[in-house]
This record gives structure tokens, C-alpha cells and sequence, in this order.
């Protein structure tokens, strides 16, 4: 799989790129001076067209997907090779589309928010009526990305973990490098290494896996955790949540760890 630039012949492409806007007159507006990428895997799979719309903003104006290769993550990988190939140069990534629920949530699963919405936009700049999903779209919804926010990095713990109830502490293993405890009126709770589970468990749950974020975290600093916790629950991963006096730790199940350091990675968090 390799994405390359495509500097002449645009037009070749048009087939693709009127999957995403359907109006060729449209698309004349920013291919000529947008840059147009392609996405190739055994032949051509997706396309993006970008846009220097100046102060550090950059817009995909144009990304689609074969149809018969939808839900194979070139839409993603595309959104990803974009965010990181500008981010030294741009502050932020808009895109703009229908308020579809073909769209729109798939650009907030890959670290989108949205912005702002542009009324009548489909009504007042297309030739004809334009519907996706058996809805017509009429406003154009924009949702944006930030390229050069200061994102925390992410670590990965190479360990497997157990979520416990156990009796007491008298047999947990205090010198772990990973072991976090919680007790409280009701219970006696631990998150360690598997590995290193006491023998005095009454109930656990296996098949965890964990991240960190790097660093000290300032106690004023808010949102970090809500931030994170968003991004999983928009892909559908469920999380258990720890923290420390120095910082937050993340677990996963293991079968969607991967899942998780790549939406991870797509919003623009750098992975160690």
C-alpha cells in the first residue's frame, strides 16, 4: 500500500473524486489548485484533495473511497497520511460535508470535532438536489482537527493485566512494577500484572491491556481523560481508567488494543 502525489492529469481521477462530490463544476473549483494524493493498493482505492486556505488552515475538499472497498480503512489511512504529512506546516485540518450519517460520524471516529455549519450550502451551490443516506443534504457541516495541539504521547505497557477483587493486600505483591490498588467501605480492589495475581482473588477479570500518558501531569490541567475516554467510546472501545499522582492509565481489552493505538495515532497523539 503506498499514497503518492499526483502533481499532473488530475482530471483522471474525476470518476473517484464525483463519488465525493458529485458536481464536476464543484470539483474544478479547488482541484487545479489543490494538492491530490491517491491511495494505491493493488490499484487506486481512495483519493483526497487538500487546500492551503491560509493563517495554518488546511481543508480536505475531496476523499473517497471505491465503494466496493468501503470499511477497509483507506478512508482512514488517507485522513491519517494527511494530518501527519502537514502538521509542521498547518494548525489545523477542517473538512466539510453533509450532514449525513454516512459522514459525519466517520470523520469523528477518526478525531474530528465539529465546528461550524455553513446554511444552505448544498441548495444555493448545486445545479440539482443532492441526497445521501435518502436525505438531502442542505447545509454543509464542518468538523475540524488540531494539527499542533500540544497532544500528550502515549506509552504502551508491554504486560498483560487483571482487573481483581481479592480479600485482602496481604498477598499482593507490593514490589510490581505495575500494581494499583483501590479500597473503600465495600471492597478490596487490584489492578496488577497477571503474571503477578495473589492467591487470595475471590473474582477477577483477565485480558487487559494498558497505556500511559508520558510525563507528569499538572493538576490543573483538564479534560485529558475525558478527551481520551471520547475517542474510545466514538470507535466503540470500552475502557478502565487508573490514575496516580503522576499520571493516567488506560486499559483495553487486549482484542482491541491495536484498534485503540490507532484512533490514538489518527488524532494526532505520537505512540511509544
Amino acid at each position: 500500500m503506498k499514497i503518492r502525489k499526483v502533481d499532473t492529469d488530475k482530471k483522471e481521477y474525476l470518476p473517484l473524486l464525483l463519488l465525493a462530490d458529485e458536481q464536476e463544476d464543484m470539483i474544478d473549483r479547488y482541484l487545479h489548485r489543490g494538492e491530490l494524493y491517491v491511495l494505491e493498493d493493488n490499484g487506486v482505492k481512495a483519493v483526497c484533495v487538500v487546500t492551503d486556505e491560509g493563517n495554518g488552515i488546511l481543508e480536505i475538499k475531496n476523499l473517497a473511497v471505491s465503494p466496493e472497498f468501503h470499511g477497509k480503512g483507506y478512508g482512514r489511512r488517507m485522513i491519517r497520511f494527511v494530518a501527519g504529512s502537514y502538521r509542521a506546516r498547518f494548525t489545523v485540518l477542517y473538512v466539510g460535508t453533509g450532514d449525513s450519517p454516512a459522514t459525519v460520524p466517520f470523520y469523528e471516529k477518526c478525531g474530528f470535532r465539529r465546528s461550524h455549519v455553513v446554511r444552505n450550502f448544498f441548495t444555493e451551490h448545486y445545479d440539482h438536489p443532492i441526497y445521501e443516506c435518502g436525505r438531502q443534504l442542505v447545509d454543509m457541516v464542518y468538523l475540524k482537527m488540531e494539527l499542533q495541539e500540544a497532544e500528550m504521547k502515549i506509552e504502551k505497557i508491554d504486560h498483560d493485566f487483571s482487573v481483581c477483587r481479592v480479600e485482602d493486600y496481604s498477598q499482593t505483591d507490593l514490589g510490581s512494577e505495575y500494581c494499583f490498588i483501590g479500597k473503600t467501605d465495600e471492597e478490596c480492589s487490584l489492578v496488577c500484572i497477571t503474571d503477578d495475581m495473589p492467591g487470595n482473588v475471590t473474582d477477577h477479570d483477565d485480558g487487559w491491556k494498558a497505556f500511559r500518558i508520558q510525563g507528569t501531569l499538572d493538576f490543573s490541567l483538564v479534560g485529558i481523560l475525558a478527551k481520551l475516554s471520547a475517542l474510545m467510546a466514538e470507535n466503540g472501545i470500552g475502557i478502565f481508567a487508573v490514575s496516580t499522582y503522576n499520571t493516567d492509565y488506560i486499559l483495553t481489552k487486549k482484542e482491541n488494543f491495536e484498534k485503540a493505538m490507532e484512533v490514538l495515532e489518527l488524532a494526532g497523539y505520537e505512540i511509544s
